[in-house]
């Protein structure tokens, strides 16, 4: 024979089908807190779809703020992820209630107030070496340019008049056709 557990009593209310004053618990995911991220400047697709792959983050991709309309609406993220377009003053701070980290996409920190930031507790961050192989790739070109007299042949032909450079460009095509 099967033991059966003793069940707690049930309250006089509870038995009468009335419901419990206490709240219904929340489902794992909306118990969460969620982490609002603005990126007031244009990231890269790829760099975003990390930060939205995470449920606990919100991420608000939104590029044309005027200065006062980014103070106006900074004071409900808990992030702001910036290139070089967005100034970060001490006014846009001051109006961050929330404002927890300043992540700067790139080399530098010189367009956000970093002394106004430290003053709040809010931590500035950049990515120095994101741009490592971008860079290197320019350098490559410029050498490979400058070793082909490119520069050199861009300004003749930019100082030539229009007769000639129609005259280099119809003997180009000629050559190709023969």
């Amino acid at each position: 024979m099967a033991q059966r557990t003793k069940q707690a009593p049930r309250s006089p209310a509870r038995a009468r089908g009335a419901k419990s004053k206490t709240p219904a618990r929340k489902s794992a995911a909306a118990a969460r807190a969620r982490f609002h991220v603005l990126a007031s400047d244009k990231i890269s697709d790829a760099g975003l779809d990390i930060l939205r792959a995470a449920p606990q983050i919100a991420v608000t991709s939104k590029t044309d703020y005027t200065p006062d309309g980014l103070a106006n609406a900074i004071g409900k993220f808990d992030a702001l992820v910036v290139r070089s377009q967005t100034k970060v003053t001490a006014d846009i701070i001051a109006a961050a209630k929330k404002l927890q980290v300043i992540a700067r996409a790139g080399v530098g920190v010189d367009n956000i107030d970093v002394p106004a930031a430290t003053r709040r507790g809010i931590v500035v961050i950049n990515s120095p070496g994101g741009n490592t192989i971008a860079a290197t790739e320019h350098t490559i070109a410029l050498i490979l340019a400058l070793s082909r007299n490119i520069p050199r042949a861009d300004a003749s032909m930019a100082a030539a008049s229009g007769s000639a450079a129609t005259s280099w460009a119809s003997r180009s095509t000629t050559r190709r056709s023969a």
